[in-house]
């Protein structure tokens, strides 16, 4: 049976590219989700450095933390609450910007505008939809190292069945640090979403359309399910 990403005309799930894409995913996921529960106890508070960029992230998590904490709020309130925070956190023009790559060149200004909505649409459906639990597992901050303009906060995901390090690489913008990506086991999310962009722009000869079409039934698509 065709998954939803494959009936909107997403890689098939059986290739092994698309094998990749499905793992990080799931990390995503569990990296989100860890953020709505929040860090590791004493040990993650031992080491924040009181840099800007991770007191942006306490900030995120204690925002979260506060929505997760309500037990009065319905579930579509609370997706909505989780995606403001998202919207606040992470800078989703410039990883639109930057995942959809050399394409963005080609686009006209509209098609651009188009694309950071359903592309921002289309990660919120995936990641922050359903909410869960994540029993057994912590963040732990490692510190921080700046990489030119940006700085890459360091953690790493405990407990379960595996445990994988993170690294959080946040862009100062409007006097804030935001993230603009999730480099996951040395896997980056943007330049896998790069990647899987690129492959749907050539499945559709080249053109933006196309691709801004499949991004809406792809979020169509999971919405139904």
């Amino acid at each position: 049976m065709q998954t939803a990403l494959a009936r909107a005309g997403w890689p098939d799930p059986g290739d092994r590219q698309a094998a990749v894409f499905r793992r990080l995913r799931v990390s995503v996921l569990i990296v989100l989700l860890l953020l709505l529960a929040g860090w590791a106890g004493p040990a993650a508070r031992a080491a924040d450095t009181g840099t800007g960029p991770v007191e942006e992230l306490r900030g995120l998590v204690d925002r979260a933390r506060a929505v997760l904490d309500d037990g009065s709020l319905a579930s579509k309130e609370r997706d909505r609450q989780f995606a403001d925070i998202l919207r606040a956190g992470f800078d989703f023009p410039t990883i639109s910007r930057l995942a959809l790559g050399r394409a963005w060149r080609m686009a006209t200004t509209e098609q651009r505008e188009r694309f950071v909505d359903l592309f921002t649409r289309y990660l919120f459906a995936t990641y922050a939809q359903r909410l869960g639990g994540t029993s057994g597992r912590d963040i732990r901050i490692e510190g921080s190292r700046k990489v030119r303009e940006d700085v890459i906060v360091s953690s790493f995901v405990t407990g379960g069945r595996s445990e994988f390090a993170v690294d959080w690489r946040m862009r100062r913008d409007d006097n804030r640090w935001r993230v603009i990506d999730l480099v996951i086991e040395q896997v980056s999310m943007l330049v896998t979403q790069r990647s899987e962009l690129a492959s749907i722009i050539e499945h559709n000869g080249g053109r933006i359309e196309g691709l801004l079409a499949h991004l809406g039934e792809a979020i169509a698509a999971m919405q139904a399910n």
